[in-house]
């Protein structure tokens, strides 16, 4: 990366790109699988946020953990989308950014995750940067060179 870049890039506020928590969809650790589907779907993503009663970050719930969680030897149980709760299935062990981290260290998280939570100086849930924003951001600094 030239140096003029690598600077530019380093001057940029990860609250400048990320997804303000309001405006993304979560589920709370306690709703079960059946209210995370619906909320996946509904909102077209593949993976989403999963928060407890303080809107602190616990994890991700994704389609793949949903299936996972239905799955046995030899059927999907779909009851289970009504027994099994968020808690039970998510992936707990996640990257996450705080709100002074650096751009780079968000791109550099984002290369195996398709967004990474962003937590307040308090570790509340304060959005989300995902690997799109820091695309377009790159494109931008690219394109003013030019």
């Amino acid at each position: 990366m030239e140096d003029s870049l690598r600077e530019a890039l380093m001057h940029v506020q990860l609250s400048q790109l990320l997804i303000p928590a309001k405006n993304v969809a979560c589920v709370l650790r306690y709703n079960n699988l059946e209210h995370a589907l619906l909320i996946l779907t509904k909102a077209g993503y593949t993976a989403v946020p999963v928060l407890d009663d303080h809107g602190s970050v616990c994890g991700t719930i994704s389609k793949t953990n949903i299936l996972d969680a239905m799955l046995s030897t030899d059927k999907i149980d779909v009851d289970k989308l009504h027994e099994v709760l968020v808690e039970q299935a998510m992936t707990t062990k996640i990257p996450r950014l705080t709100t002074s981290d650096s751009f780079l260290k968000g791109m550099e998280l984002l290369i195996n995750n398709p967004f990474v939570c962003v937590l307040d100086a308090e570790e509340h849930f304060h959005g989300i940067l995902t690997r799109r924003a820091v695309l377009i951001e790159i494109e931008r600094k690219l394109r003013r060179r030019d």
